[in-house]
């Protein structure tokens, strides 16, 4: 049983791991929208 719980949290960690990665790409891409859409909407707004 905890042999098993083991495996479980390691394999979690690379999940997490692999998880991480792809929100920090998808984050990074966010904000550089984000900072685009910003100009876009003070001049749009304004």
């Amino acid at each position: 049983m905890w042999q098993y719980a083991d495996v479980v949290m390691k394999e979690m960690k690379n999940l997490d791991n692999k998880i991480c990665k792809v929100c920090q790409v998808l984050l990074s891409v966010m904000l550089e929208r984000s900072e685009a859409s910003k100009g876009e909407i003070l001049r749009s707004s304004g």
